[in-house]
């Protein structure tokens, strides 16, 4: 699970929501299904599968590319990391299919843009909230009440001098 680059995150991620596995270009439906079913709170959701840190990362990638806003960027990040186009083949993918034209602009800057719009969902702060929000209650109150219980003395100590 430890990636060198995030080049190497999103290879990983394009691994694990392939299907079959030995074919590249097979974007696994069943992704879409796993995650909705783990991320329900049903009581039919069960227990997670057992698996391997870098699927778990891989789903944690999905997970934050199917919550992304900007539909371009997902489009690339999916055609060019999953299904396996080259530049060529996603750029004239995304004016064909999708009438957006993207001729004239370096690929080196389109992918850093689709990779960088998926960085900021993977370390959104209001994701992060929102997780704070599934833990148990005294659990979230040790997480969150421990840096204000730790500035108290010194706001004491302060009004004394």
């Amino acid at each position: 699970m430890n990636f060198e680059t995030f080049g190497e995150r999103l290879d990983n991620w394009a691994r694990v929501v392939r299907l079959p596995r030995f074919q590249a270009g097979v974007c696994a439906q069943w992704a879409r299904w796993y995650v909705a079913i783990r991320d329900s709170e049903s009581k039919y959701a069960g227990t997670a599968p057992a698996m391997s840190k870098d699927e778990i990362d891989g789903w944690l990638v999905e997970r934050a590319w199917s919550s992304m806003q900007h539909p371009v960027h997902k489009h690339i990040l999916k055609y060019h990391h999953v299904w396996g186009m080259s530049d060529v083949q996603v750029i004239t993918r995304m004016r064909k299919a999708h009438g957006i034209n993207l001729r004239g602009r370096p690929w080196n800057l389109i992918i850093a843009e689709a990779e960088a719009s998926l960085k900021k969902v993977l370390v959104n702060p209001e994701d992060l909230a929102k997780m704070m929000l599934r833990l148990p209650i005294p659990l979230r109150r040790e997480l969150v009440d421990a840096p204000r219980q730790a500035s108290a003395p010194q706001q004491k100590a302060e009004l004394v001098d």
